[in-house]
């Protein structure tokens, strides 16, 4: 018997080591993925972090290519632009350095490096890295063959803007977006008959004196929103299938239907934007497949689909910055929609905003991850979107009007809008916490979209005299 009750206590011994083992275990594991998921969510932050740092040397560069001087940098933003400033300088316990390295007198490396330390103390850094040359994107965007992405930045007097000229898209035409590269102005339209031109390039080599180059079909009741890239425009269209219509465009004096993609039967697309090879298209709210869709235009003759995201709404605009796409949306829940577009084959949601109230998102423009700027109804909001699963609002204004495209070019966001005594307005946000009016002007009617390019705004206006070109007073 006492030899019994000794084996049952080693073996209740045994039972509870066991047991304390597998605890500790579990706690282990516990803290281990609450570890990793930490960590990942850091690293996504430094890394936006690092892109803000590349972003606002561009910025730097766009203004004066001399302040690139070799060395260690910290960065600042002081009235209403970024300087050089120390050696680092920090955020949420990130700590960065911007290093310039010269190639030669036209091409410079930068690196943007994030350093922290874990909760075990241990050192991590991240760092991305970008070439940079004297002359801007612009010029290396053509070269690569993609859209412009505006030149040089705002000058001259904005708060007295001047109208270069105006351009008439013939009778019974309303333009709906318009899109500039090189010296070519793209404009889409909508009319009552299916049988009048629906995209339209002009020449700007003269921006006060522009002349029509090509008028065409691609018969659609319209094109209510364009994306120029790689010598094609690619047009989101409605009432008519197929969905996207591609125009070949290597000759813009003669403009031709090169392909046409459908995503889902009876329904209107809304938004475009191509993306290296990647064209992103919108469509309305459908039951069907979803409303966002990634579709492969290596080869614009042929386009093929990759992947499609419910949104369960309207997709009303796209901007796409650093692999992640903000979408701008009907639901009242998630009126900015921002999702991971890295592998667009594999489309996943990285974040939304939900806005108190109902109004409709029209139109999205991300300057970076911590200046994004949303239109929702009448109101203007900046967001900083620097973490994607915690959006916040740092500003808004109410326009007064629908606010159908945003473009913000330094510390100036042009709006078009609905406002009937405003419709198009300048909003300073070098204050993003409280954007202000700058200046505007009245057109006849509706603003339907805006684009800029080297201190020159070019608005399309629901109107046959659909093109509005306006600068700054000298």
């Amino acid at each position: 018997m006492i030899g019994n009750k000794g084996q049952t206590l080693v073996e209740a011994l045994v039972a509870i080591g066991v047991f304390l083992v597998s605890i500790n275990a579990i706690i282990f594991l516990l803290f281990a993925a609450q570890s990793i998921f930490v960590d990942t969510e850091r690293n996504q932050t430094a890394l936006n972090y690092a892109s803000d740092g590349i972003e606002a040397v561009e910025s730097i560069r766009n203004r004066s290519w001399d302040e690139l001087t070799d060395g260690e940098h910290g960065l600042s933003f002081n009235n209403n632009q970024w300087i050089f400033s120390g050696t680092s300088d920090s955020k949420n316990n990130l700590a960065r350095k911007i290093i310039i390295t010269t190639q030669n007198g036209d091409i410079k490396d930068i690196k943007s490096v994030i350093s922290w330390q874990t909760n075990s103390l241990n050192p991590r850094t991240l760092q991305t890295e970008k070439i940079l040359t004297r002359w801007g994107d612009a010029i290396a965007s053509k070269i690569a063959g993609g859209g412009d992405d505006g030149g040089s930045g705002p000058t001259g007097d904005w708060l007295n803007p001047r109208t270069l000229t105006s351009i008439d898209v013939g009778a019974g035409n309303e333009a709906t977006d318009v899109d500039v590269y090189d010296n070519t102005v793209y404009i889409s339209t909508q009319a009552s008959s299916r049988s009048k031109p629906d995209i339209h390039a002009f020449d700007i080599s003269n921006p006060a004196s522009p002349s029509l180059l090509d008028s065409y079909d691609v018969d659609a009741y319209a094109l209510v929103s364009i994306d120029y890239n790689d010598n094609y425009v690619y047009g989101a269209s409605t009432g008519v299938i197929p969905d996207l219509k591609v125009v070949d465009a290597h000759d813009p004096a003669n403009l031709s239907l090169a392909s046409e993609f459908n995503v889902i039967t009876f329904v209107n697309a809304k938004s475009v934007l191509k993306i290296g090879t990647t064209v992103y298209l919108g469509v309305q709210k459908t039951a069907v497949a979803g409303e966002f869709f990634a579709i492969d235009a290596t080869n614009p003759l042929a386009p093929l689909q990759r992947d499609s995201f419910e949104i369960n709404g309207n997709v009303n605009k796209i901007s796409v910055k650093n692999n992640l796409a903000y979408v701008a949306t009907s639901r009242d829940d998630r009126e900015l929609f921002i999702l991971n577009v890295a592998d667009p084959a594999n489309i996943s949601q990285a974040g939304y905003l939900n806005i108190s109230g109902s109004a409709d998102a029209n139109s999205v423009f991300v300057q970076s991850v911590s200046s994004v700027f949303l239109g929702a109804g009448n109101v203007f909001y900046a967001l900083d979107a620097t973490d994607p699963l915690n959006v916040s609002v740092i500003g808004s204004l109410d326009v007064g009007g629908t606010i159908n495209d945003i473009y913000v070019a330094g510390s100036l966001a042009f709006l078009a809008t609905s406002n009937s005594n405003k419709e198009f307005q300048i909003i300073s946000v070098s204050n993003p916490a409280s954007p202000t009016l700058y200046s505007f002007f009245n057109f006849p009617q509706v603003a339907t979209g805006v684009d800029y390019k080297d201190n020159i705004i070019y608005v399309s206006v629901r109107s046959n005299d659909g093109l509005r070109i306006i600068t700054s007073a000298p």
